[in-house]
């Protein structure tokens, strides 16, 4: 029997419907299997579930502290295999898992994300918790310029401009003049500052 490793999560489904219930990246199942059953390794026909899974490693990941990851989780009470089609699909190349080995009693009981793969996640990472300072800022600060932000976060220029961009793409009303800086706004652009001055236009909702 596997050793279960509780994470203080709950298990979001992929999909509400319970008729899918065997489709999820992790199942009810306390079955085991070994390194060497994964056969032919192919990428995924179904991309979306397979992000879903990839996205769901890297949390708990990032929970644990660890890139590599139990397969067999309690998540909260709820006791879940990491689905093997999942893992043997993340073999593939670009190989977001690196080659699963068995464990002390025969089968495979932790995978590890690939290095490559993990020094992404850590930059992505990085990239939200800028995104947030960034944005926290600007609501704390009013207008301010980049080199300001630079210095208030400690940052580059390049990643504190991309997360404003980031920002401004998911509709967060970030004005900017260029001779007075970014600031944030959420009814309408300073009427003092002519429009043929802005670098983007923000529409609101």
């Amino acid at each position: 029997m596997p050793e279960w490793t509780f994470i203080s999560l709950d298990y979001e489904l992929l999909y509400s419907d319970p008729d899918r219930a065997g489709t999820e990246v992790f199942v009810k199942s306390a079955s085991t299997f070994r390194a060497n059953s994964f056969g032919k390794i192919s990428r995924a026909s179904d991309q979306r579930r397979q992000r879903f899974f990839e996205e769901k490693l890297q949390t708990i990941a990032w929970h644990l502290g660890s890139d590599t990851i139990p397969v067999f989780i309690d998540f909260n009470g709820d006791r879940r295999r990491m689905d093997k089609g999942c893992i043997g699909h993340a073999l593939a190349p670009p190989a977001f898992l690196a080659p699963p080995t068995d464990g002390p009693n025969g089968f495979v009981t932790h995978v590890t994300i690939a290095q490559r793969q993990q020094e992404r996640v850590t930059g992505q990472q990085d990239q939200k918790e800028l995104k947030s300072r960034v944005l926290e800022a600007l609501k704390a600060r009013g207008t301010v310029t980049v080199e300001t932000l630079m210095s208030l976060l400690d940052a580059d220029e390049k990643p504190v401009r991309s997360a404003i961009d980031r920002l401004r793409s998911e509709g967060q009303p970030i004005w900017n003049d260029e001779a007075r800086g970014f600031w944030w706004r959420d009814d309408m652009a300073p009427k003092e500052i002519p429009y043929s001055r802005w670098k983007r236009a923000y529409v609101p909702e």
